[in-house]
């Protein structure tokens, strides 16, 4: 299962949420897509096309976010949470990914989403 929309959990309103708008390059971008731009790693409110402005949230305090599945992939729950560049989700795996969330809920090996709290802060290993 893949995310089809944005899945943002933080109440409203007086949520803690935070985002920016950001210019589409050459490849569109779908909703609920995660990205690293610069060295801020986020996801896309909206689909856009090339040379269209598109929201980009880099903070939550609660968000269900794509993950990565398959073996020995679980995440417990409040650990930390890194983005894997290579597949642009989520991961337990700490080597060569960047930190970017603490898990909220337990994800099973073979879940492809989990409920985060999504850092905001510069993503760093």
């Amino acid at each position: 299962m893949s995310i089809t929309g944005m899945k943002l959990r933080t109440a409203a309103p007086g949520g803690d949420w935070r985002s920016h708008e950001t210019l589409v390059g050459l490849v569109p971008v779908v909703e609920g897509a995660m990205d690293k731009l610069e060295d801020t790693v986020g996801v896309y409110m909206q689909g856009a096309v090339a040379g269209e402005y598109v929201a980009f949230l880099y903070h939550a305090e609660k968000i269900v976010l794509p993950k990565d599945a398959g073996t020995g992939l679980s995440i417990t729950q409040w650990a930390k949470v890194y983005y894997n560049a290579a597949t642009k989700k989520l991961t337990g795996v700490a080597a060569q990914n960047l930190w970017v969330a603490i898990c909220l809920k337990a994800a099973t090996a073979t879940d492809t989403e989990v409920l985060v709290d999504f850092k905001g802060d510069k993503a760093h290993s």
